[in-house]
């Protein structure tokens, strides 16, 4: 009797070990991916392209939560307080460590409009990977009757304020890039603060703001088409695209480049196989020449990152950016 109750649980037992493991596979159910800034802008195109291929990787669909605002602050404290369990990860890029410089020097209270981040930057997260960089560009509505960017400059010096310059907001490297401008040239503009690049692209074409700083590839077809006038890439150096436009740095101002770039993030405390499992569907997602292709046609260039280098970039990231504000004082919005 003893004999058959034994071998009754030992068989149920190894019935019951397949399904155990089974159910604690990653992923067992649909992922989320958080992403700082509303649905329609060049940034949130890419997310989606990027999403599809994990989930084609994953086999489980990841699904886009659009929490834009507050220098992509609310996003990022959603996936820091979600559970660390690689359902809910998040989109991050340069005001993750912008943000973090502002909030640790004197000041940045005014710029961000918060003394402190609900989070620490470098022990809430798991960093899984980067994915994107992003060539910045200066656009112009198509009325305006500057010629080049010299001209821009000119103006921004001779009449301070006169010409409005649409940027994302505070803590974010569009209004660093335009504060960083500032200072070096002298040249004064309204900074007028986006949620996202599509409304400030629609008001750019609808001639309520003078000037944009946005991505190259979502600049090109409007200057191709005559909606909006090309000025400047701040990236280090020319374009391929407009070999003819010049770089800011052309401009007298020598070590000027600003670029944006993304990084996928998860809450602190990821198991390693999880971790592991999200940054090697991204590797291979960005490694499908259709992925390429249509992150290229939402204006990002693909390039991944291990979770090591991710965190060697954002410390390099935050090491650049205290060595620019520190240089001067960006305005509060």
């Amino acid at each position: 009797m003893k004999r058959r109750i034994f071998s009754s649980l030992v068989a149920a037992l190894a019935l019951a070990l397949p399904l155990a493991g089974w159910s604690q596979a990653f992923p067992g159910k649909p992922l989320k991916l958080v992403v700082p800034f509303p649905a329609g802008g060049p940034a949130d195109a890419a997310a989606r392209v990027l999403a599809e291929g994990m989930s084609a990787q994953l086999g489980q669909p990841v699904i886009i939560d659009n929490r834009g605002g507050a220098s992509t602050i609310i996003a990022t404290t959603l996936v820091a307080r979600s559970p660390a369990d690689g359902y809910t990860i998040g989109m991050v890029e340069n005001a993750f460590a912008i943000n973090h410089v502002l909030t640790s020097m004197p000041g940045g209270e005014a710029i961000l409009g918060t003394a402190k981040l609900p989070y620490d930057t470098f022990k809430d997260f798991s960093l899984v990977a980067q994915w994107g960089t992003l060539p910045l560009v200066i656009i112009g509505r198509p009325t305006l009757p500057a010629a080049d960017f010299k001209e821009i400059l000119a103006q921004g010096k001779s009449q301070p304020g006169k010409l409005s310059l649409g940027t994302l907001g505070p803590g974010n490297p569009f209004s660093i890039g335009l504060a960083w401008m500032t200072q070096m040239s002298g040249a004064q503009f309204t900074d007028v603060p986006y949620k996202g690049l599509a409304p400030a692209t629609q008001d750019l074409m609808g001639g309520q703001i003078d000037l944009l700083i946005t991505v190259l590839r979502s600049a090109k077809p409007l200057v191709d088409t005559g909606r909006a006038k090309m000025y400047a890439t701040l990236a280090a150096s020319r374009s391929p695209e407009f070999p003819n436009i010049p770089t800011v740095a052309e401009h007298g101002l020598p070590g000027y480049e600003v670029s944006s770039w993304f990084g996928i993030i998860g809450p602190a405390g990821l198991p390693k196989d999880v971790e592991t499992r999200l940054s090697d569907a991204i590797r291979k997602a960005l490694a499908e020449p259709s992925i390429r292709e249509r992150l290229a046609v939402a204006g990002t260039d693909a390039k991944f990152g291990t979770p090591a280098q991710f965190q060697a970039h954002l410390q390099t990231e935050v090491t650049k950016y205290q060595a620019i504000i520190g240089k001067f004082k960006p305005k509060a919005n």
